[in-house]
């Protein structure tokens, strides 16, 4: 319930409930108080009175064949359920309701000005082991999210490894030396706290959440998470089992498909960054939970690289706190060297077969540049927005809204500390996939070398200057702001630049950049789908084809 309070549309949500069912949104805090006041004794009451040997459907879903393990023995047949039944006269649709009011709903609302956006002041100290702790103050649920960040992730994985740093973070979410997974699970709803392991390609990270009274308890069941993992073997032949049917069943994805055929042509199949965060099958088959183990050790504690927290207290009782994460000991070490992406010369085609698929996974991409808050890939993001970065933009509305080629379309540059590239995402009909190429080429090179409209630059400063509004309302939202400082080593107050480029930055600039970054005439096009048939109006469009199987590898010509 307070969790639920932290952003704008939980409390309007709360209100409005409270305001339909009850007649009075005030009553939006009752349930709390409600929760509050409830004891052991009336819940076992309750228990007793309406469920404890009450008559109760009791159904059982097991593998074919194996009623034997059923929680009970069958006393119902459900053919006999079937035949008994009898067609039920349909009901007359209820009567339209007359509803008037004085609001005119013909008339398209002017957007105000844009708001100013107040950022938080962010809390910028150095724990005693020297990792650094970024922290916002956020008082209106009392509530803190803490999170430690190790550089721990895709990109230190071992040659062959892929997916180890995701089955390493999935291992830490398993059980302790101390207890099991239900007994942690049981502990931490205990004190209404969450706690979540997640890697990526750069980090590792772990969050807790908790409210501020039982903030003491919360860290000290982080830090059990953080440096006592089990890592049993039963967890993890679990663990690696659920994740090779997911990746399994990813070959069936024409977007997996797709995302992995984009990632082996920028940057080669054996490039650290170009394979999914799960791995493939192939990589996670050979890795053993000793794989696990040495991943972990070579990284947790030593690697921890930063804390961030969005808190309801004052500095001092945070700090203290959080204390015991600066006695971690921390060797920072510096990562070796990784490729950059290929260099894409031409126009070529990949072909990824996915039989019988109704539409096409497409895909268009060339290297860009990696990221920059306060440089040309902030501005690039800017010049992208009316060509491909909103719902409005350019592409979208010739595929989706003129031709129907899509449900929707986008264009974006990603990047990340060391690589990044330009990148065209779509589902299209397959009948249309050649067509759909075609029109996208026609737009990168309008866009490139007209650029954006009077029009569509203005509304590029007020769609942005009025999204930015609620960025940053929530604390798991202000956590992601701290995040980028952290991972990019950005100034405090980054966001209030990029403001100031905004309305700084001309339409001539911005048209600029897209003359220089964007480029057409050299881009890897993957498609993702029934081949025999797509392929014959793929090759009139004349630009060479190369077929690349499931895990993203060339396959020879005539096998």
């Amino acid at each position: 319930q307070v969790f639920g309070l932290q952003s704008v549309a939980g409390k309007v949500s709360n209100l409005a409930y409270s305001e339909v069912f009850n007649g009075d949104p005030k009553t939006a805090t009752d349930d709390i108080e409600r929760y509050a006041a409830v004891t052991k004794e009336e819940v076992m009451r309750t228990f007793r009175e309406y469920i404890e040997g009450q008559p109760a459907v009791i159904m059982s879903v097991v593998p074919q064949g194996r009623t034997d393990l059923a929680a009970r023995e069958p006393n119902f047949d459900f053919q006999s359920m079937a035949s008994a039944s009898e067609p039920q006269p349909a009901e007359a649709p209820p009567a339209l309701r007359t509803f008037t009011d004085e609001f005119d709903r013909g008339v398209k609302p002017q957007p105000g000005p844009n708001p100013a956006v107040s950022l938080p002041p962010v809390w910028d100290v150095k724990l005693a082991n020297g990792v650094r702790l970024l922290a916002v103050p956020n008082t209106e649920t009392p509530t803190l999210t803490v999170r430690a960040v190790f550089a721990m992730g895709q990109r230190d994985e071992p040659p062959g490894s892929a997916g180890l740093a995701s089955l390493t973070g999935a291992m830490m979410g398993e059980a302790t030396k101390r207890r099991t997974a239900a007994e942690f699970a049981e502990e931490l709803e205990r004190i209404g706290a969450t706690i979540g392991v997640q890697s990526g390609q750069y980090e590792t990270t772990v969050t807790l959440n908790v409210l501020a009274k039982h903030l003491d308890a919360g860290v000290a069941l982080l830090l059990e998470r953080i440096l006592e993992p089990a890592f049993l073997e039963a967890d993890f032949e679990r663990i690696k089992s659920r994740t090779m049917e997911s990746l399994l069943q990813a070959r069936k994805s024409g977007p997996a498909l797709a995302a992995r055929a984009v990632g082996a042509v920028l940057a080669g199949p054996e490039h650290p960054l170009s394979f999914p965060g799960s791995g493939l099958p192939s990589t996670v088959e050979g890795l053993g939970l000793d794989d696990v183990r040495a991943f972990y050790a070579a990284h947790v504690p030593s690697r921890l690289q930063g804390v961030l927290v969005s808190t309801s207290l004052p500095q001092a009782e945070t700090l203290a706190s959080l204390g015991a994460l600066g006695e971690l000991e921390v060797t920072p070490a510096a990562r070796a060297p990784v490729a950059g992406l290929r260099d894409i010369a031409g126009q070529t085609l990949y072909l990824v077969d996915k039989e019988d698929a109704a539409q096409s996974s497409l895909r268009m991409a060339h290297p860009s540049i990696p990221y920059d808050a306060l440089g040309d890939h902030y501005l690039a993001s800017l010049m992208n927005f009316n060509l491909g970065g909103t719902f409005d933009s350019r592409i979208n509305l010739n595929l989706r809204e003129d031709k129907g080629y899509t449900y929707g379309i986008s264009s974006g540059f990603r990047a990340g500390p060391e690589l990044g590239s330009f990148r065209v995402s779509s589902e299209v009909n397959k009948e249309a996939t050649a067509d759909a190429i075609t029109e996208v080429l026609a737009e990168l090179r309008n866009f490139r070398d007209d650029g954006m409209t009077e029009d569509e630059f203005r509304y590029l400063q007020n769609a942005i200057g009025q999204r930015d509004a609620l960025r940053f309302e929530t604390p798991g939202a202000k956590l992601g702001l701290v995040a980028q400082i952290l991972r990019y080593d950005l100034p405090l107050n980054y966001r209030e630049q990029q403001t100031a480029l905004l309305r700084e930055t001309g339409r001539e600039t911005l048209n600029a950049l897209a003359g220089r970054m964007l480029d057409p005439e050299n881009m890897a096009i993957v498609v993702v789908g029934d081949v025999p048939s797509i392929r014959p109006p793929l090759e009139a469009l004349g630009i060479p084809i190369r077929l690349l199987d499931a895990e993203g590898n060339a396959i020879p010509p005539g096998d």
